[in-house]
């Protein structure tokens, strides 16, 4: 049986439909701004690492059980710890700067821009990295591992060809950039002993950082008795 169709209105209609069209664009309204809401949390997100990273040198340490690890792969010796946190620092503070650890020989080269230490043309150091070198300062003073050796070199790079005229000339630019990066690190707390700069030709252009750190044996104590 065919139902009569009424004038003026369509059999089969919601007339709730417009209500609930009204409640979604209401939740879309909604999600739209706690997606802008979210913009503004990530800047206080990125404020908050960035003093994690000024505290602990961008190294949060974790409370985790890691015995079954220890016991499979054994302790970590204290120049694998100084040569992660050496390499964690420069690879987290400076941009486009190239990490190789080599743990067979106890070796860790750090290189990057010298333009990104020194002022364009001068022999000055930029303010950004003195943060940095003090921290470097501490891991390899104060902060370093028990019973662990550690050296580092720090070459300015130079044109290959031009390493004797450089040596006549004590001026020159690079010599002094060098002379000054040693007195910058030294009076920050690196051991003047450990500490060692100079050039290196072919690498003009970029800065070079070796540090060889290695575990001393522990002493032998006397026996009793004897």
């Amino acid at each position: 049986m065919r139902l009569p169709r009424r004038h003026g209105k369509t059999v089969g209609s919601d007339p709730n439909i417009v209500a609930l069209l009204s409640l979604k664009l209401l939740l879309l309204a909604f999600f739209i701004l706690l997606t802008a809401i979210s913009d503004f949390e990530e800047e206080k997100v990125v404020l908050v690492v960035g003093s994690i990273n000024d505290a602990f040198d961008g190294q949060v340490l974790a409370e985790e059980d890691l015995s079954p690890t220890d016991a499979a792969l054994g302790p970590i010796s204290g120049s694998a710890q100084l040569a992660a946190r050496v390499g964690n620092l420069f690879s987290s503070t400076l941009p486009a700067v190239r990490v190789d650890r080599n743990d067979i020989l106890g070796e860790l080269r750090i290189e990057l821009t010298t333009d990104s230490l020194f002022r364009n043309g001068e022999p000055e150091l930029q303010a950004g990295p003195a943060v940095l070198f003090s921290r470097l300062a501490r891991a390899l003073g104060p902060e370093r591992p028990d019973a662990v050796d550690a050296r580092l070199e720090v070459l300015i790079g130079v044109p290959r060809n031009d390493l004797s005229l450089i040596a006549s000339r004590p001026s020159e630019l690079a010599l002094r950039r060098a002379g000054i990066l040693a007195r910058d690190l030294a009076r920050r707390g690196v051991p003047s002993a450990d500490l060692s700069v100079g050039l290196l030709p072919g690498l003009e252009g970029r800065t070079r950082l070796i540090l060889r750190a290695s575990d001393q044996p522990p002493s032998s104590a006397p026996e009793e008795g004897s």
